[in-house]
C-alpha cells in the first residue's frame, strides 16, 4: 500500500509538470518578475481558464507557484526565418531555416496547400536541424510553409512565410508500346516460372529467340502459361511484322521523353536490374 501510495504521488507530480503551460503570463516572451505579480494577484482563487492556473487544475495554488520557479528567468526563442524553399521532385519540397538554438527546446513545421489552412507536419526537439524534406506531396501543386519554436516560457513567433510549387510531370506517351511488358531487339530469355502480365515481343529478331516459355503457336503470336497475354516475334504472319516495327519506333520516342526529363528518377523506375530482369517484380511506370 506504501509503495502505490509513493508511485501515485509521482505521477501526480510528474503529470503536473508533463501538462504545464508556459509560465509567460503576460506573454512578453520571458517568465519574469511580471508574471510572478499576476499569479500572487490570483492565489488560492477558483478562476475558470485563469492565466496563472499554469497546470489547469482549475485553482491557482502551490504546484502553479513549483511550475514558475521550474521556468523563471527562461525567454522565449528568437523568431526563426526560413531562408529557402524550393521543390525536389514532382513529390517533394525542401526547406531550410535559421533559428534559435539556444533557448528553444522543440522547432515545429506547418505546412498549408494553395486556398487550405495550416497543419503541423513535424515537430522535431533537435536543435541542430536546419532543413526538412516534405514528401508524399502532389504534383503540380503550390505548397506554403511556416515555423515556430517553443520553450518554457512560450512560442516564438511565426516565421515568415514561403512557398514552393512541384512541377507537373505529363505522362509518357507509350503508344503501340503500352501493350508489351516486355519489348526486346535481341532475344528474351526465361528461367521458369515467371509471370508476366501482358505481350512480350521481339523485333527485329525471330520467334527462335524467345525461349523458356513452353509456347503454343497460332496465327501472328503464340502463348505461354506464363505469359497473361501473347507473345509475338518479327518473322510471324499476318500484321505482327508492322505492328512490332511500330511498337519499337514509339519505344524509342518514349524513351528519349522520359531520358530528357528533370529531375532524373531515382529508385525502381531507374535502370532497374541494370537490364536484368530476372527475379524483378515490377510496378507499372517507366
Amino acid at each position: 500500500m506504501r509503495k502505490f501510495f509513493i508511485l501515485l504521488v509521482f505521477l501526480m507530480i510528474f503529470s503536473t509538470f508533463l501538462f504545464a503551460k508556459s509560465a509567460d503570463i503576460n506573454s512578453d516572451g520571458k517568465v519574469n518578475y511580471e508574471d510572478y505579480r499576476i499569479m500572487s494577484e490570483q492565489y488560492g482563487k477558483t478562476i475558470p481558464s485563469a492565466a496563472a492556473d499554469l497546470n489547469s487544475d482549475g485553482k491557482v495554488n502551490y504546484d502553479d507557484i513549483i511550475i514558475m520557479a521550474e521556468q523563471y528567468g527562461k525567454i522565449a526563442p528568437d523568431t526563426p526565418i526560413i531562408v529557402s524553399c524550393y521543390s525536389v521532385s514532382a513529390s517533394q519540397i525542401q526547406i531550410s531555416w535559421t533559428a534559435d538554438t539556444v533557448n528553444a527546446v522543440s522547432l515545429k513545421i506547418e505546412r498549408k496547400i494553395a486556398g487550405g489552412s495550416y497543419t503541423e507536419i513535424m515537430d522535431t526537439v533537435s536543435q541542430s536541424l536546419t532543413n526538412y524534406t516534405d514528401n508524399g506531396l502532389l504534383q503540380g501543386s503550390t505548397y506554403y510553409y511556416r515555423i515556430r519554436q517553443y520553450s518554457d516560457a512560450g512560442y516564438s513567433a511565426y516565421s515568415n512565410e514561403m512557398n514552393a510549387a512541384t512541377p507537373f510531370i505529363a505522362l509518357v506517351a507509350l503508344g503501340y508500346t503500352s501493350r508489351f511488358a516486355v519489348l526486346a531487339g535481341g532475344a528474351i530469355t526465361n528461367v521458369p516460372a515467371s509471370v508476366i502480365t501482358g505481350d512480350i515481343g521481339v523485333s527485329p529478331a525471330a520467334q527462335s529467340y524467345i525461349t523458356g516459355f513452353s509456347q503454343t503457336g497460332s496465327a501472328g503470336y503464340s502463348t505461354s502459361p506464363q505469359v497473361n497475354g501473347f507473345i509475338y516475334a518479327a518473322d510471324m504472319a499476318n500484321t505482327t511484322p508492322a505492328m512490332l516495327t511500330q511498337a519499337k519506333g514509339d519505344l524509342t520516342i518514349a524513351y528519349n521523353d522520359a531520358a530528357g526529363r528533370t529531375p532524373v528518377p531515382t529508385g525502381s523506375f531507374l535502370n532497374p536490374g541494370a537490364g536484368n530482369l530476372a527475379g524483378l517484380n515490377l510496378v507499372s511506370g517507366l
